[in-house]
């Protein structure tokens, strides 16, 4: 039986292994998908463990998607531009890293690009690196403004990201975001903050952020509705959550390991959410 996975930590709230097995199963595939959840301080010998092991192919998630690059020995030329992986794929004893995060992020957002032009982007981890360069590379954004706790973070995404666009950013920190006068098209969280320990939490107050047409987007995709869609959805804004994005990726992971179209008649949002494996 092939084996299949998802690196990060913590993985309680994951959903990718009922995803990628449900498509296994579906297609008659002797194969599995599997959790490998690694505290930070065991993350280098774990991942080094796992390169010598006969898993084929893995998902990595926060917030591993940038210090899995070191371990991998080739990068498809758009993931090594963003600086994140969330895909892996053996190929002999060589792993190679791709990034099929831009493609998900952007499948909820197709009908509404041409309307996009400020955007807040909370956070500035490998997440944050593959929605900012997903949005810069399909539109013109005239205001573009990136938040995080930490502020050199958020600098260093900036100052890369420069290099390969024609563009400015803001970088406010989340306190001066929420006092500043921008009322942005689209307004995006890409930290774990809604979710697990921080379920409770909101990474940023959005009323004085936003205008009738704002787009709120949390990658968070489980719980379905965070306190931060949920505050937008209180204004009667429009609200996405991660579940698309989730979807989005695996379907393009599950191509590149396997070579076949994810079966996409087998899961939806609704279905999901009401009948989870």
């Amino acid at each position: 039986m092939d084996k299949y996975g998802i690196i990060g930590f913590p993985l309680d709230h994951s959903f990718s292994p009922e995803i990628h097995n449900r498509a296994f199963n579906y297609l008659k595939i002797n194969a599995c998908y599997e959790k490998y959840e690694i505290p930070f301080q065991h993350f280098k010998e774990s991942v080094l463990q796992l390169k010598t092991s006969a898993t084929k192919g893995f998902n990595v998630t926060v917030p591993y998607k940038q210090e899995i690059i070191p371990y991998l020995d080739e990068i498809e030329p758009l993931a090594k531009k963003v600086g994140a992986v969330n895909t892996i794929q053996k190929s002999g004893n060589k792993w190679i890293g791709f990034n099929t995060d831009l493609y998900g992020f952007l499948l909820p957002l197709k009908d509404h690009l041409k309307s996009i032009a400020s955007v807040l982007i909370i956070g500035a981890g490998g997440a944050a690196n593959a929605v900012c360069f997903a949005l810069l590379n399909e539109i013109n954004i005239k205001v573009f403004d990136i938040s995080n706790r930490t502020e050199r973070k958020a600098v260093d995404l900036s100052r890369k990201l420069e290099k390969e666009f024609d563009i400015r950013f803001g970088l406010p920190n989340l306190n001066e975001a929420v006092k500043n006068s921008n009322k942005y098209d689209l307004i995006v969280n890409t930290t774990n903050v809604g979710m697990g320990n921080l379920i409770d939490k909101n990474p940023i107050s959005i009323p004085t952020l936003t205008h009738n047409s704002t787009i709120v987007y949390d990658l968070i995709y489980n719980p379905k509705q965070t306190l931060f869609l949920e505050s937008a959805q209180e204004l009667n804004l429009k609200t996405i959550n991660g579940f698309p994005m989730l979807i989005g990726q695996a379907k393009k992971s599950f191509k590149i390991w396997t070579g076949q179209d994810y079966p996409g008649q087998i899961i939806t949002e609704e279905l999901f959410y009401k009948n989870p494996i």
